[in-house]
């Protein structure tokens, strides 16, 4: 294939999004047949005297070069500019985010935004989507973590998931993620007790990563991220408290936002209309903030619930109100299938850190499994896929349309 135009030439309407680290322009390329196909090119420097650590294109494209599954970008094109230190490559070029589709008020098993109960119908074209879409996450996710590969992405959230108008689903930017092997040319490696706990993205960072671990399994600090993420899929939206500009939406990732915020109301991940669904947990404070927050919600870490926490480098160095925890399903109206949740006995700490024994079809089962504090009791990717919850036997079409026809409709307007 011809590779793009030359990057520092870009124009600039071609412009996808720009980070303190990489570049992504929309480029034309001309094919081995001839055809011309609109590409994403990712373009950052290759040094480390350049690149904000642990960031890492060259490792990056070393990963993506060397995997193959449906649910993973694929490189189409790489060349490196060695007067400017700068490495790129270019992919196929993908229209949507999942943080678009969770932005849609009708992307929801309600009838309309303001309906207060489920739909019959809402919720079944509602849950072919969301089935599909984890499904597809979960199925690349697993490819990525099996024993041949041990490759831990490191910061899975809705905005790096891409979906196409056939309901595709693909995981992008590795440039933070791990591998037990390293490479020669990686520009930060990482070599065994001396990983990088400063990964992840606002609120989707497993809590093992906000105590200071510097050895610690990626792969299941992957799954408690996906757990958060999943869950998004069940919260309800709310109309943004800062405005849309690369600045404020960096801040609030690294958690150094100087916006003031209600503490009930997490920030989530941005998306391109006004709308935004809540997070499961608030990351807008920083990691204190954040580890309070899911402290609060999931309980405080005791012997029980995480007999290794204090095992963590900064665990004793702050302490946080006891709080008893919350059933999930009372932060995610939009689970249709989850029971209720027993009333909260004042003086008794609710029993609701771990599921229960035997899996049950449920959305709320598999989110359950993936959001427990021990890193090596979370639902592997692997097992996930075949949770009863995703291999139930609900219909794979409503009125006749697939999941990628549905989708269409839920982002018509973006089309």
């Amino acid at each position: 294939m011809q590779p793009p135009a030359d990057f520092l030439g870009y124009d600039p309407d071609s412009l996808v999004t720009e980070t303190l680290v990489s570049v992504i322009t929309k480029a034309v390329i001309i094919d081995d047949h001839g055809e011309r196909k609109v590409v994403a090119v990712k373009a950052g420097k290759a040094k480390k005297r350049l690149v904000l650590e642990p960031h890492d294109i060259v490792k990056e494209l070393r990963l993506l070069l060397s995997l193959s599954h449906p649910a993973i970008i694929r490189v189409l094109g790489h060349d490196y500019d060695a007067s400017q230190s700068i490495q790129r490559f270019w992919m196929p070029f993908m229209p949507f985010t999942l943080a678009d589709l969770l932005s849609v008020p009708t992307f929801s098993p309600l009838s309309d935004p303001d309906a207060s109960t489920h739909d019959e119908e809402a919720v079944l074209a509602f849950t072919i989507v969301a089935k599909s879409v984890i499904h597809q996450v979960l199925s690349g996710v697993a490819y990525l973590h099996c024993p041949e590969r041990r490759i831990a992405h490191r910061d899975i959230k809705p905005r790096n998931i891409l979906l196409d108008t056939s309901c595709a689903a693909v995981l992008i930017d590795f440039g933070i993620a791990y591998s037990q092997t390293p490479g020669p040319r990686d520009v930060w490696p990482e070599p065994e007790g001396k990983m990088y706990f400063e990964v992840g993205s606002g609120p989707y960072r497993a809590p093992e990563l906000l105590f200071g671990a510097r050895k610690y399994d990626a792969t299941a600090s992957d799954l408690w991220s996906l757990g958060t993420m999943f869950a998004e899929f069940f919260t309800t939206l709310h109309r943004r408290t800062l405005g849309d500009d690369d600045d404020d939406r960096d801040a609030v990732e690294r958690g150094d936002a100087t916006q003031a915020y209600h503490f009930d109301e997490p920030s989530g991940e941005w998306a391109r209309s006004e709308w935004e669904r809540y997070s499961l947990f608030d990351g807008s404070r920083g990691d204190i903030g954040l580890a309070w927050s899911i402290f609060r919600t999931r309980g405080p870490p005791t012997p029980e619930n995480w007999p290794t926490f204090t095992e963590l480098p900064d665990a004793n160095k702050i302490n946080f109100i006891d709080s008893p925890g919350v059933h999930l399903s009372t932060l995610l109206p939009h689970l249709v299938d989850a029971p209720t949740p027993p009333p909260f006995r004042p003086g008794k700490p609710a029993r609701v850190h771990f599921p229960p024994a035997e899996q049950e079809p449920t959305a709320l089962d598999l989110l359950h499994r993936l959001l427990v504090y021990p890193p090596d009791s979370r639902l592997r990717a692997a097992a996930a896929l075949t949770h009863p919850w995703l291999l139930d036997d609900a219909p794979l079409t409503r009125d006749g349309k697939t999941a990628g026809e549905w989708l269409k409709i839920f982002l018509a307007p973006g089309l």
